[in-house]
């Protein structure tokens, strides 16, 4: 049996018996501890890239309109409710020239009002779409006070005499319209004509729930050349005040009225009193005009 003496002489030169592999990997194996500890000590900060995509115009060949649908809600017990707001996307696609489009692929992305990027929707990496797309689904659900910026990217694929020519890839953003409360009185949104946009609400009781109502919009472009660009924002206002994102329409540039079938919900116990609107509509020129709306809710409901 070994003498202790000799146990400790072992330990002592235990480095001096391993080889230099060896030696290599419990430094690595050692790092990786100490940079776990680190991790678990210091979170990393979530952080995701923000696009940088340049301002959208007007594109000869396709118009890829995004619908928006928010919804803010009471949630959670009585007493101690919070505001929750969801919002639902949908895209809208369509040749505009006659252009041969054989599919397309599109991702779609948003940067909220917390500065956080939320990739929303994007094609499977071997799917593609053929046109037009109607009211496509893109995600609903999605939690956020709100948005301050869209991005949109289409990769599109032409024919030519039948053949396949190189794909086109198509990068757009839009600045989401804002509404802040010193505008509430500007007489701007008295104004009940433009000669560019009609718009217009619509709302109903809701006969499944008794608790909503059903809001509908209409945007009818008045010139019918193509070469326009049309932005839209929508806001709930409440009887003290506070301000909600409702309906929204990006980058929209066709011609034909757009008024979808499909509801926004508007839940009573908010007390909302207004319904608002902004439309940004850029001529072909490049100039744009904007367009307010202002209604009542107790006005609008049918």
């Amino acid at each position: 049996m070994k003498s202790l003496k000799q146990k400790n002489q072992l330990f002592l030169l235990f480095p001096e018996k391993i080889n230099l592999l060896t030696y290599f990997l419990i430094i690595i194996l050692y790092a990786g501890i100490l940079g776990t500890v680190l991790v678990l000590a210091f979170p990393e900060k979530d952080y995701r890239v923000i696009l940088d995509y340049p301002a959208a115009e007007y594109n000869a060949d396709i118009d890829f309109a995004i619908f928006v649908r928010s919804t803010p809600q009471k949630v959670g017990e009585e007493g101690k409710e919070k505001l929750e707001i969801s919002h639902s996307f949908y895209g809208y696609i369509r040749k505009i020239t006659g252009i041969n489009i054989k599919k397309i692929r599109f991702a779609f992305s948003g940067l909220d009002v917390n500065g956080k990027m939320q990739y929303i929707y994007e094609t499977n990496k071997d799917g593609y779409a053929t046109l037009p797309l109607n009211h496509h689904y893109l995600k609903t659900g999605v939690k956020a006070d709100g948005f301050s910026k869209y991005f949109i990217k289409v990769i599109y694929f032409p024919v030519e005499n039948g053949e396949d020519i190189s794909p086109i890839t198509l990068k757009l953003s839009e600045e989401v319209l804002t509404l802040n409360p010193k505008e509430l009185k500007n007489a701007a949104f008295l104004e009940k004509e433009s000669e560019y946009i009609d718009l217009s609400f619509r709302v109903t009781a809701d006969t499944s729930n008794d608790d909503r109502y059903n809001g509908y919009i209409t945007v009818d472009p008045k010139i019918k050349e193509s070469g326009f660009h049309i932005n839209v924002q929508s806001w709930l206002v409440t009887t003290d005040g506070k301000i909600y994102p409702f309906i929204g329409l990006y980058n929209y540039t066709d011609v034909a009225k757009f008024n979808p079938n499909y509801s926004s919900t508007i839940y009573k116990n908010l007390d909302v009193e207004y319904i608002y609107a902004k439309a940004e509509y850029t001529d072909a020129a490049g100039a744009k005009h904007m367009v307010y709306y202002k209604e009542k809710l107790s006005e609008l409901v049918k």
